[in-house]
This record gives C-alpha cells, structure tokens and sequence, in this order.
C-alpha cells in the first residue's frame, strides 16, 4: 500500500515558502514608505498640448486633506463592500473547505475530496451556507454599486456626445 501521509520535508518546504514570503513582503511594506523610497511624486503632469494639468504641490496639498478629515478611513462603498465581502468569501467558506479537501486528499486520495461523497457531509454543506453573508456583501455594496456607477457613467457620456454633436451641427449650419 502507499504511504498517504506527506513527508516532513514537505512540510518544512511549505513553512519556509511561507514564511519567506510572508517575509520578503514585511520587508516591501516597511520600506514602501520609508527613507528615499515612497510613492513617486511627479513634479508636474502635462497634457499633450505641454499644459500643465497638475504639480507636486497639487498633490501634497490633496494629501493633506485627505489626511486631515481622515478620508481613508472612510473607504469607498463599492471597493470597501467589495474587499469585505471578497474577504468573508475566503475566511468562510474557500480557506477552510480547501483546508478540509486537503486533509481528506491526504488521507483518501484527491479523488475522494472532489467526490459528491465529500460534498455532501453535514461540515461541508454548513461551510457552504456561511458564505451567503459574505457573498451578499459582496453583491450589495461590491457589484450593484458598480453597475450603478457604470450606468451613471455611460448616461452622462451619451448626453455629453449628443450636445456635442449638437453644437457641431449648429456651428456646421453658419
């Protein structure tokens, strides 16, 4: 018969990919904003005409705005919504039922663990249903959101074409 149980040096192998992973982006986080390294501020953006649109000082100045009425601690209702809902998705249901598949993958085999068999035990149904929270979540403030604005957007451009083209066809007519 084969030996199911992974080897320690599978093990050891997987701790330290995490680990320095885990470590190599500690490392780009605290050095992201630190010494000369930081977010790149352009000195000035021009547009094709050579017309200065902004500077760096428009920049730092809409920085400390948003620093001083603590916007970012606000989020935006669709990326925030969406983070959320994305993120209960994973704690929820897909980390622990991938966590759950594994182990049955290691003990019965990879067949076993995508087998209605696996699906269907009472754990895994349950884990299923705990991610409808996050799942709506997602949809209410991630995907409608978007639509929304979407829509918005594309209304606003087709009224914007339309006088547009009305202006050229009145300028057309002298």
């Amino acid at each position: 018969m084969f030996n199911t149980e992974p080897s320690r040096w599978w093990r050891y192998s997987v701790v330290s990919v995490v680990l320095t992973g885990l470590g190599v982006l500690i490392w780009i986080a605290a050095n992201t904003y630190t010494g000369d390294v930081g977010t790149p501020i352009p000195t000035r953006v021009v547009d094709v005409n050579g017309q200065t649109v902004f500077t760096s000082a428009d920049i730092i100045a809409g920085q400390q705005v948003f620093q001083k009425h603590a916007l970012m601690e606000n989020g935006t209702i669709w990326g925030h919504g969406a983070h959320l809902g994305l993120g209960g998705m994973v704690v929820l249901n897909l980390f622990p039922i991938g966590v759950l598949q594994f182990l049955d993958a290691a003990k019965n085999g990879y067949w076993h663990a995508r087998s209605a068999e696996f699906s269907s035990q009472p754990l895994i149904v349950a884990l299923e249903w705990a991610r409808m929270p996050a799942d709506l979540v997602f949809i209410l403030f991630g995907v409608v959101p978007l639509v929304i604005v979407t829509l918005l957007t594309y209304r606003h451009a087709q009224v914007e074409a339309a006088a547009v083209l009305q202006r050229i066809k009145v300028s057309g007519e002298r």
